[in-house]
């Protein structure tokens, strides 16, 4: 097996380097180097339901996360200096729903524990354990860092909720 994985990694080394390599390695190659471009020019890693090009991306990237004992030791460096890779199954879960509660409030939807829609619940579940983690302190300072991002959408979106139930006719909060 480590020999195997070895030579998968030489051919992809070389091939990045510009050696002939078989297609299936070449795609790959391509399509990191596509999104290793997106997050250069935009400072992020592409996310689902985004415009069609940035999905493609999102979804490449979701295939080799979910496939990490797939991948040969290039592959996984390669994602890795992306930081697409987490170190483990667990790190890899919360990202994910990170990122899912992120683009869910941005678009001005504050998820419920009762909603109807199955991934709006279980954001908002693991939205109101992370809020509580994160205000005893028992989030990891990294992880508490990345939470700390979603407090503005989470208290703006509270604050014109609080408003509409008063009956406030106040601007949103700048």
């Amino acid at each position: 097996m480590l020999g195997g994985e070895r030579s998968r990694s030489e051919l992809f080394e070389q091939a990045a380097r510009g050696a002939i390599a078989p297609a299936r390695v070449t795609r790959w190659l391509d399509a990191y180097d596509r999104v290793a471009s997106f997050v250069t020019e935009h400072g992020r890693l592409p996310r689902e339901g985004a415009h069609r090009d940035e999905n493609s991306l999102a979804q490449w990237l979701r295939r080799n996360r979910n496939t990490p004992a797939g991948l040969c030791g290039f592959q996984r460096r390669q994602l890795a200096a992306l930081g697409v890779l987490p170190e483990s199954p667990r790190e890899m879960a919360w990202e994910s729903a990170f990122f899912d509660a992120a683009d869910l409030l941005e678009t001005g939807t504050r998820p419920s524990r009762l909603s109807p829609n199955p991934r709006e619940r279980s954001i908002a579940v693991w939205i109101h354990d992370n809020r509580l983690r994160y205000h005893r302190d028992r989030l990891p300072a990294e992880r508490r860092a990345q939470f700390a991002q979603l407090l503005p959408l989470l208290d703006r979106r509270a604050d014109l909720a609080g408003a509409a139930h008063r009956g406030d006719e106040r601007k949103e909060p700048q």
